[in-house]
């Protein structure tokens, strides 16, 4: 009898291959292995600025603690329009050294509890909420391009016809793009 999430997918009528016995090393990319089966990602708050609250500090200090081989830090925000919350982390040049002394305090923590050759991946998932993006707590989409399946599920005010489009219709292309063109062979 399978238990957990294996179990969840017999119960649906679903075929999902799952592994009973998850190898010792984990292949990560090209060159990178992890000695650990575990992988955590945690959606992450931070304050007003973007930078890691203390929650978010604390959780990642024990992931890395508890032998973690790839810490993900989900949805960090690339421009203040982008974020999906207001607590949303951000990263730009006000928040960068709170970001490394987070990075810091999780390899300590991982170091601490697991010796020295245990150093989990680190990943940053940066990102944009774009149709989703509510910086201030309410709707502000930002929307490059209309979609007719996901517009229907985005609110969004009703259209400014006297505005002038956020993005340029066509933008321009720098002039050395042109010159040194060459065409495929």
């Amino acid at each position: 009898m399978r238990t957990g999430a294996a179990a969840y997918t017999d119960l649906l009528g679903i075929e999902f291959p799952f592994l009973d016995n998850v190898p010792g090393k984990i292949r990560i990319g090209k060159g990178h292995t992890t000695d650990t089966n575990q992988c955590n990602l945690a959606f992450c708050l931070g304050d007003s600025s973007g930078r890691p609250g203390k929650l978010t500090v604390r959780r990642y200090e024990r992931f890395a603690g508890g032998g973690a081989g790839l810490l993900w830090f989900e949805a960090t925000a690339v421009v203040p329009e982008g974020r999906a919350n207001p607590r949303q982390l951000w990263l730009h040049k006000g928040t960068k050294d709170s970001f490394a002394a987070l990075v810091k305090r999780i390899r300590q923590s991982a170091t601490d509890s697991c010796g020295t050759e245990h150093r989990p991946v680190l990943i940053a998932q940066l990102t944009h909420s774009g149709r989703y993006s509510k910086p201030a707590g309410k709707p502000e989409p930002i929307i490059p391009q209309h979609d007719p399946y996901r517009d229907a599920m985005t609110p969004q005010p009703q259209p400014d016809k006297n505005a002038l489009p956020k993005i340029p219709a066509d933008p321009p292309l720098p002039m050395n793009t042109l010159t040194n063109y060459k065409t495929p062979t």
